[in-house]
């Protein structure tokens, strides 16, 4: 368990307009100088648990066995650990897909720790283009004084407020500028299903990691959200064995819905067997016009799309490779194709607890540091726990955050020159189902050999989204024009005018 000082609630934090996120190539280009990662033993069965830490020193203070530790620049691995073999990585292959999927519940994600620092690179370049995209789009960060920021709930095993990447995009679990109904009642953004009676159920904690590593993603593609966490499991095991997880679910989706007023939902887990509770719930967020999106299993082709991502008005999430082709884990889109998407999730790098760097030594793998603004490893700005894992789990936190950057964008220019115009001006359909699948399917790009829609926002179907600047006005020359003398910004809205006008929005 937390101690009441890693679960506290970081209240007395002020809230500053969110500026975006420092491009993260130098970040990491520290990182792929570095000397080999370690590697997870072949018969290693559990998710890596990486921790970014500052000194040795810290380290031999919360393992109190700084010698099992081998430190290379910077990046820490066990020192029982050696290099896996080729047939090592058959028997990871082989198994990837039976460890996943649990007869009552399961969150999908692939358990396997990515060593390789070519992943790392890869994840640093699409990363680095869907911020671009953002940026183009959404140059300016929103400031939550003046302008609500788009609401998404993540429903996993819950959020280390504590970790300094949570606090540098200034996440709280108590947020005065959140909608309420009652202006007198703070609006709390975290809430505890496993023990709904506390007097402690909204001081945010993880006790697994992966709830944690889910929001990290978030913030780290839509920074600009109002990040809500529901907490329904204690850990993933526990989850699995829950004969109450159903309700718990449902709950949350309820809460979700009635009190923190979300726009959208990401789900990151899936079960074999439907569940009333849960269906009664999204049937509910579905009658709002919440979007729901839920991660589509890691089971290839053996089993079908778990629930609730087989519903079918709950957007479906496929992993996508960096060559924009399906991970080897993700189940075929046979299911309401209409309603599946895939986008990158075979290797994506987040957040994790510093306090289970005890559970990352008994599993064998390895830490590395992140530091946000590209400086030294032992550098007071290093921001926290860092570490790199693959499944639908972490694709789906990213096409939530797409819908919401399409959402912020909507807000944002709804009053200015560049308004998206919609054929039933008198209607709110913006925010819909209707109008996400629309615009997501334009967003995505097929092929012979990938007869499926994998999202590309920055570039979509035929380059539909492809911003080429044709010239530069403005001070320094710094204001990009296509050639029908469009900024990016009108040129997107001009896009989903387009697309929604045929789509009958």
């Amino acid at each position: 368990m937390l101690s009441s000082s890693q679960r506290s609630a970081n209240a007395s934090r002020s809230l500053q307009p969110q500026q975006d996120d420092v491009y993260v190539a130098a970040q990491y280009n520290a990182l792929l100088q570095l000397q080999p990662l370690g590697h997870a033993k072949a018969n290693q069965t559990q998710d890596g648990y990486g921790r970014d830490v500052m000194d040795t020193e810290l380290l031999d203070k919360v393992t109190n066995r700084s010698n099992d530790l081998r430190w290379n620049k910077g990046v820490v691995t066990w020192a029982d650990e050696s290099p896996t073999d080729s047939k090592s990585g058959l028997i990871y292959s082989e198994r990837r897909f039976d460890e996943v999927v649990s007869p009552t519940a399961m969150l999908s994600d692939a358990r396997i720790p990515d060593k390789d620092k070519r992943r790392i690179n890869d994840w640093t370049v699409w990363l680095n283009d869907f911020k671009r995209f953002r940026q183009q789009i959404l140059p300016d960060a929103v400031d939550p004084e003046n302008q609500q920021r788009i609401r998404v709930t993540v429903i996993d095993t819950g959020i280390d407020g504590s970790h300094p990447y949570m606090q540098l995009k200034g996440w709280r679990s108590q947020d005065e500028n959140a909608i309420t109904d009652d202006q007198d009642d703070p609006v709390h953004l975290f809430c505890d299903f496993v023990e709904p009676d506390s007097a402690r159920k909204h001081e945010p904690i993880d006790e697994d990691g992966h709830g944690t590593f889910i929001a990290g993603i978030l913030l780290q593609a839509a920074p600009d959200i109002e990040l809500s966490i529901a907490r329904i499991g204690a850990t993933r095991e526990s989850i699995k064995n829950d004969i109450q997880i159903g309700k718990k679910i449902g709950d949350a989706i309820t809460h979700a819905i009635e009190e923190w007023k979300t726009e959208i939902i990401s789900i990151s887990f899936g079960n074999e067997d439907m569940s009333w509770e849960i269906r009664d719930a999204i049937e509910k967020a579905i009658k709002q016009n919440v979007i729901v999106l839920a991660a589509a299993g890691n089971s290839g082709n053996r089993k079908g799309i778990p629930y609730p991502a087989v519903e079918d008005d709950v957007f479906k999430i496929f992993a996508s490779k960096s060559n924009g082709y399906a991970a080897g884990f993700s189940p075929p889109p046979s299911h309401a194709p209409d309603y599946s998407y895939f986008i990158y999730g075979d290797g994506v790098v987040s957040t994790w607890p510093s306090s289970l760097l005890e559970q990352a030594k008994s599993n064998g793998l390895e830490v590395f540091p992140y530091n946000y603004e590209g400086v030294e490893e032992h550098s007071k700005n290093a921001s926290g726990t860092w570490t790199l894992l693959s499944g639908t789990s972490f694709a789906t936190p990213l096409a939530a955050a797409l819908v919401a950057i399409i959402y912020q964008f909507h807000d944002v220019n709804k009053s200015s020159k560049s308004p998206i115009r919609l054929r039933h001006e008198n209607k709110s359909n913006f925010k819909s189902r209707k109008a996400v699948r629309a615009i997501f399917t334009q967003m995505s790009r097929t092929s012979d050999k990938a007869p499926y829609n994998v999202l590309e926002p920055a570039r979509g179907k035929d380059d539909n989204f492809l911003f080429r600047p044709h010239k530069f006005t403005g001070p320094h020359k710094a204001s990009p024009l296509n050639i029908w003398d469009q900024t990016p910004i009108q040129f997107f809205s001009k896009r989903l005018t387009d697309i929604l006008y045929i789509a009958n929005v």
